[in-house]
């Protein structure tokens, strides 16, 4: 069934929180000239319901309610009772699969700390088993939740002339310390052209 839903009445299901940003700007703008095409797919659990895929747009929709007042609904599928946690997850690694929209941070993030749908997201395909591979090789520098996001952060406050690759990333987790990753971040992404090799700056 698709209805619309109170805004208020809506919360991300924890388990879907994939992202490390949920910066909604340009989905902020689509929704407001064109409406929300798509609805989310939500569990009804108490007075709650919970958005499992689609967390992105009821961020967007959530915003332009606060910001300007309207909309203030969100349309949705709603689902019966709650999925099992495997359903959840190739719901949301389909979804995901289909805009081809994560990032760099995201996939890290996903095989690092969310092993089990990160694994999901494998083997549906949305990351490659070379990429998983090659991430895990980072657990051996203690590389954290907070540092993908400060340096997601970083490379949207610079110009983003290049975006960084897990090449990259490989070789700044080398570095000694927090200071040095950061600034190495925030100096490739501001380069004109891409960098192979950064074993040298």
């Amino acid at each position: 069934m698709i209805k619309n839903i109170q805004i208020q009445l809506v919360e991300p299901d924890p388990v879907a929180l994939i992202r490390v940003n949920y910066n909604t700007e340009d989905l902020e703008e689509s929704i407001a000239k064109q409406g929300q095409l798509q609805p989310v797919l939500v569990y009804k659990k108490g007075e709650k319901y919970y958005v499992y895929v689609g967390v992105r747009r009821y961020f967007a929709i959530k915003r332009l309610c606060e910001k300007h007042g309207k909309p203030c609904e969100i349309k949705a599928e709603i689902e019966e009772k709650e999925p099992d946690q495997e359903t959840k997850f190739m719901r949301m690694a389909d979804e995901n699969g289909k805009r081809d929209d994560l990032t760099l941070y995201e996939k890290l993030f996903l095989i690092l700390f969310r092993g089990d749908i990160g694994e999901v997201f494998v083997k549906r395909k949305v990351i490659s088993e070379n990429f998983k591979k090659e991430a895990q090789r980072l657990i051996q520098y203690n590389v954290t939740e907070e540092d993908l996001k400060r340096w997601y952060d970083i490379e949207m406050k610079v110009s983003m002339k290049v975006k960084l690759t897990l090449e990259h990333i490989k070789k700044i987790v080398e570095l000694d310390d927090k200071e040095e990753r950061d600034f190495a971040v925030a100096v490739l992404s501001f380069l004109e052209t891409p960098v192979k090799l950064i074993g040298d700056f």
